[in-house]
């Protein structure tokens, strides 16, 4: 089944209205949607009720839509569907005169400040007004970690987010936009930067959903998992910059989460207890920017296995939009309620007979007369999402020293980032995007490259290798003497 995402933008003939449930209907667990609140800091009890609904107006306006009589138009590259009520042409304007002509950026005067990945059509007649709104859909390959798009109308000197909702299936990983138009210029989606260090992994990128990754576990020895949600202030779905191609404004747009619920889940695969454990939380109301669950397993058997979180954030959040000359807010949306966002995490390992250690260590008579210890690396944990590679270690180093991370290896397209820092405790985590082309590997799993990270305290350098890029555990980290 497809996972449908909506966020509603209230721009030009949108609507954020609360919805609401029809008389004598019973309130639905599918269907959460969180009570709207003022922008600002709220606390909310663990009792406050949760207003429940079958359908939002954007939903119902984009099924109007489909089930009136309409005229289709393709856009002349046919990427963009325009779905056009016959009751809502203006006087003067056919079918026949509607147009959808994809332009870049320099043709349409637009200016960004960062390597957008950007579509933007000039619709015509320009200017054109319409009784009701035209749905506009427009379907696209995306990576399920990939940011979910803004959708611009420019017109004038107005830049306005359009009511926008999304419909993702993780099988085919198509991307289906839909958006409400209410009259033609220029329109933009910005399906954010071309980089993929800088995209947010989660949620789209509006949450991150951090795991622990402790290793090799032994048989019959209990060991805690934690999994963190947590608001992302460092994505793109937060803040970006762009120049107004009407007057040279540099406007800053700016999302504001105002309020948040979280339910999750954890699942076990492979000789590992519990299997699964629901509600780990049910639906919570969350005072603060994040929420860790927490949950005990132990193996009870030699094997490989896995431990999965899974979480569910619905928020509430607004857009501003701030002029960076004068520090203006320009405007502001109305609180607009999020449909379920979906984030699951795996973290692969082993069952083993003995407690692993994955960083040979020296003997005490060489650690005492060194002064001090080697940090402790976990193997690299590899988790494909083709085409991309999530690896990621666990660090500690016994002095609580500062160390530096460096990631070596991938041999082809983007990856990073290729240096971090942790102090003391922590995870380093590096992303490979290898997609063909450019890619060409001669096997699919890419075991041509060798993914090396070393940890360096400044007296130990720890050395960890993973060959190739598809799921799984790495070699014996070496540690060597600086």
């Amino acid at each position: 089944m497809p996972l449908a995402v909506a966020a509603v933008l209230a721009g030009c003939g949108g609507s954020s209205a609360e919805p609401t449930l029809p008389p004598g209907k019973a309130p639905t667990a599918t269907t959460v949607i969180l009570d709207q609140r003022p922008t600002g800091t709220a606390t909310f009890a663990a009792d406050q009720p949760v207003v429940t609904g079958e359908q939002d107006p954007l939903t119902a306006a984009i099924v109007a839509i489909e089930s009136s009589e309409y005229a289709l138009v393709l856009s002349s590259d046919s990427a963009l569907d325009l779905l056009v009520p016959n009751s809502a042409f203006p006087a003067g304007v056919t079918a026949d005169n509607i147009t959808a002509r994809p332009i870049d950026d320099r043709t349409a005067g637009i200016t960004l400040d960062s390597d957008r990945d950007v579509d933007i059509y000039e619709l015509g007649p320009d200017g054109a007004e319409f009784s009701s709104p035209v749905l506009m859909r427009t379907k696209r390959f995306a990576d399920p970690i990939a940011p979910l798009p803004v959708v611009f109308l420019f017109s004038g000197d107005e830049v306005t987010p359009l009511d926008s909702s999304y419909e993702y299936d993780p099988e085919s990983r198509i991307l289906e936009v839909s958006t409400l138009v209410p009259h033609f210029s220029s329109l933009m989606i910005d399906y954010g930067s071309k980089s993929p260090g800088s995209a947010p992994e989660d949620f789209g990128g509006a949450f991150i959903l951090e795991m622990t990754n402790l290793g090799d576990q032994e048989v019959n020895v209990p060991f805690a998992m934690e999994a963190k949600v947590k608001t992302n202030r460092n994505a793109e779905w937060w803040s970006w910059t762009f120049v107004s191609p009407f007057d040279g404004r540099r406007l800053r747009g700016q999302n504001e989460v105002e309020s948040w619920a979280l339910r999750g889940e954890w699942a076990a695969e492979g000789n590992i207890s519990p299997r699964k454990v629901p509600n780990a939380p049910p639906e919570t109301l969350v005072d603060g920017s994040a929420f860790t669950s927490r949950q005990e397993h132990s193996c009870f058997a030699v094997g490989d296995g896995s431990i999965q979180y899974r979480a569910v954030v619905e928020f509430v959040f607004n857009s501003k939009y701030t002029n960076l000359d004068t520090g203006e807010v320009s405007s502001q949306s109305k609180p607009i309620t999020s449909r379920a966002v979906l984030s699951t995490k795996t973290v692969p390992f082993r069952c083993l007979s003995r407690a692993p250690t994955a960083t040979p260590r020296p003997t005490a008579t060489t650690s005492a007369a060194l002064g001090n210890q080697p940090p402790e690396v976990s193997l690299i944990s590899a988790v494909g999402y083709p085409p991309t590679t999530v690896y990621t270690v666990s660090v500690n180093d016994p002095e609580g020293a500062e160390v530096k991370v460096s990631w070596t290896g991938p041999n082809c397209a983007e990856w990073g980032p290729k240096e971090s820092k942790i102090s003391g405790r922590g995870e380093a985590v590096m992303t490979w995007t290898h997609p063909s082309p450019p890619c060409e590997h001669p096997s699919p799993d890419h075991s041509d490259a060798v993914i090396t990270v070393a940890v360096d305290d400044g007296s130990w350098i720890v050395e960890c290798d993973f060959i190739g890029a598809a799921t799984g555990k790495g070699d014996e980290c070496t540690v060597r003497r600086q």
